[in-house]
């Protein structure tokens, strides 16, 4: 990235799957603070527990 994303706070739509979810990965890989905005639960609960297995810096899901 040409900017430093670090310690910033990013708000992804649509993170459960797909681009969302590798966009949420690489930017807090970047150290970005990742925000995933989702409406359905049961996709917010899958997607809590990829976020919790996958290696990234120390962050949080917010």
């Amino acid at each position: 990235m040409s900017e430093n994303i670090n310690g910033k706070v990013v708000v992804i739509i649509g993170a459960s799957s797909g681009l969302g979810a590798e966009t949420a990965r690489h930017l807090a890989k970047e150290g970005a603070k990742v925000v995933h905005a989702r409406g359905a639960l049961i996709d917010s609960r899958q997607w809590r527990a990829n976020w919790d297995s996958m290696e990234k810096p120390s962050c949080k899901p917010t």
